[in-house]
């Protein structure tokens, strides 16, 4: 079993306890500059190579970084004195923890340096502070992780978004305000959302992947009229075309008919695969389908 180094069991604030984050290395590297955490907290020159190296090979699966000191000084370009002297620094510093299992030695960011990097999702459960349960409960996170990745309704609802933006957007309509952030954690690659995400949550559910980032790459803090332009762009389309049966008096009953049937159709096929989830469609569909005297046979 691991054993912790540097007197971590000795700490009894929450927010020095090591955390794993599911979060890209890439973003939390790309963090440690958006959020001028060297302006925030005060570190050797040598430790901000050691901690942009430790981010820059955080390894998403594990939850922990574990370079050997040889490649670290390989990257930095320092000794191994200093090299070992910054990550003593870094967990004087609370932004670390060392663990050592055998011969290989794991570096977990804490919970303090993800809240300064303001990354910190809620939904991530801290590790325990006592040394010989760290392993293990990293083991039960990431199996909890794999549980909450390969969640069945949120992936059904990215593909229903693809082939019919109609029924997604009734789909989501029936969502909790806790699913919808879920949903659109996802949508923005993020582990947690700032108050104007959370503010505009209804608009960025309706966007494609492509419209966000085609913001971003306007504006990187995303700019209120942008997304209003897109959104509303998506929504004139979904009112016209659920308006359209109706202004349409002269049409017959069944064009309308095989509308419905064409998203249900559509709803059916990405539910089709979890009983579950296939039942709690019907059932919101029921309705509907008793209106147009649609069958369930019809929607294989």
């Amino acid at each position: 079993m691991g054993k912790i180094l540097g007197g971590f069991g000795s700490m009894q604030n929450a927010v020095f306890e090591a955390l794993q984050v599911n979060v890209k290395s890439f973003n939390i590297v790309r963090a440690i500059t958006d959020k001028n955490l060297f302006g925030r907290i005060t570190l050797s020159p040598t430790a901000r190579l050691v901690l942009f190296n430790l981010a820059n090979m955080y390894n998403l699966k594990k939850g922990y970084s574990f370079p050997k000191i040889k490649k670290l000084i390989l990257c930095t370009g320092t000794t191994e004195k200093s090299v070992i002297s910054a990550l003593k620094e870094l967990r004087n510093k609370h932004l670390i923890v060392v663990s050592k299992d055998n011969d290989k030695t794991e570096y977990y960011f804490t919970k303090n340096f993800f809240n300064l990097l303001e990354i910190f999702s809620e939904e991530t459960e801290n590790f325990s502070s006592q040394p010989e349960k760290i392993t293990g409960t990293c083991i039960e996170q990431k199996k909890e992780q794999i549980k909450t990745d390969n969640n069945f309704s949120f992936k059904n609802l990215l593909d229903l978004f693809k082939t019919n933006a109609i029924v997604y957007f009734e789909e989501i309509s029936n969502l909790s305000e806790g699913d919808k952030e879920h949903l659109c954690k996802i949508k923005l690659n993020r582990t947690a959302l700032t108050n104007f995400q959370k503010e505009n949550l209804d608009k960025f559910i309706m966007l494609s992947e492509n419209e966000i980032n085609i913001i971003n790459q306007k504006e990187p803090y995303f700019k209120q009229e942008n997304i209003d332009i897109y959104y509303n762009s998506r929504m004139k389309k979904i009112r016209e075309y659920k308006q359209e049966p109706q202004k349409n008096e002269g049409k017959p009953q069944k064009s309308e008919r095989e509308a419905v049937l064409s998203m249900l159709i559509c709803g059916y096929k990405g539910f089709k695969n979890n009983r579950m989830q296939l039942t709690t469609f019907l059932s919101r569909n029921k309705a509907k389908m008793e209106q147009f005297n649609i069958t369930e046979s019809e929607l294989l």
